[in-house]
């Protein structure tokens, strides 16, 4: 039986991977529905799977621990079938008596499902997965026993709204409102994490702090506006220079740092060059009248250093790297392209 073709709907899938639901850890909401539809149907097995386009994920489940996390191919997935079927609803007394499932592969194979009751978890109109109970011996479902079962996909619906809700709020308390950037907060977080991985993979740690030159300048002279848009179009030059897994955060007002994981030296070397290359293009909203300009300071993390450690030390390299500049007469932030 195949459902892949039915699964692929573009909607569908956009929904699914905004939830970042596959291949998530275990989460007790879940694993406390999967307990709840264990009970209604009395059935050894029951499972909240959440499913793509190519398989199903295994968020919870009971009766069998060493399905937690693995995926089965939505060619034989009945929770596939489940979401892919006219109401979101697929309920199998005995499989061995319907002529559509007996000769299915988890039917005349492990797990040996003799009934299947499952309802689709429906997120924001979209079908992303099913709280489903199985088990080898045939059994009836009561209008009642369905009827719960969907109570509960509505639950775990639910859930997945709250679960939604929570990763905005933290994604709105921890980033800079102006540019969009990490704030302070997330910066440390996330630089914490790096250090600690550091000291487990022995990949290097890189700390850029930067520094606007004569950020003052751009507000006296065309207003605190023109020096929001510079500060947003400074963040995604940062951002355009960063890989996905940097963090690049505004930690004041003209103020920003990136943190990456180098290999050697030379690689953080290089990315300082490269971002000071995306700094000789003038910011096009005042028809070319800012050519922002950074100071940058950049070293790498030291054994046993913690986030306020590195980054005071990634400050007075800005500092340094800004001195230098005055002395050799460096361009000011205010400046006509050439």
């Amino acid at each position: 039986m195949s459902t892949f073709m039915s699964l692929n709907h573009s909607r569908r899938l956009a929904e699914l991977r905004s939830l970042a639901i596959m291949e998530s850890p275990p989460e007790a909401e879940y694993d406390d529905l999967a307990v709840i539809a264990a009970a209604i149907f009395a059935s050894p097995v029951a499972a909240v799977n959440f499913v793509d386009d190519t398989r199903h994920f295994t968020k919870a489940i009971v009766g069998m621990p060493e399905a937690l996390g693995e995926s089965v191919s939505n060619e034989v997935s009945f929770c596939a079938a489940t979401v892919a079927s006219t109401e979101g609803v697929l309920v199998l007394a005995d499989t061995h008596a319907d002529e559509s499932w007996r000769d299915h592969p988890l039917v005349i194979g492990e797990p040996q499902v003799g009934f299947y009751a499952g309802a689709s978890i429906v997120s924001r109109g979209q079908r992303v997965g099913v709280v489903c109970a199985f088990g080898r011996e045939p059994r009836a479902v009561s209008d009642e026993q369905r009827a719960a079962l969907e109570a509960l996909a509505r639950q775990a619906a639910g859930q997945l709204e709250l679960r939604r809700r929570y990763a905005e709020l933290l994604d709105f308390t921890a980033t800079d409102p102006l540019t969009g950037l990490a704030n302070r907060t997330l910066l440390f977080d996330r630089l914490e994490a790096a250090l600690a991985d550091r000291s487990r993979s022995g990949v290097e740690v890189g700390v850029l702090f930067c520094d606007v030159d004569d950020f003052k300048g751009v507000n006296d002279r065309f207003g605190h506006e023109a020096g929001d848009r510079l500060l947003c179009d400074i963040g995604n030059r940062l951002r355009a220079q960063s890989r996905k897994r940097d963090t690049v955060a505004r930690i004041a007002g003209d103020e920003f740092v990136l943190v990456c994981s180098v290999d050697c030296p030379a690689e953080l070397n290089a990315l300082v060059d490269r971002i000071e290359e995306a700094f000789q293009l003038p910011s096009t909203f005042t028809g070319g009248r800012l050519r922002p300009r950074l100071s940058v300071g950049a070293v790498l993390a030291r054994d046993g250093e913690k986030a306020a450690d590195v980054l005071r030390r990634a400050d007075a390299a800005m500092y340094a790297a800004k001195g230098m500049k005055q002395a050799i007469g460096g361009r000011s932030l205010i400046s006509s392209p050439a």
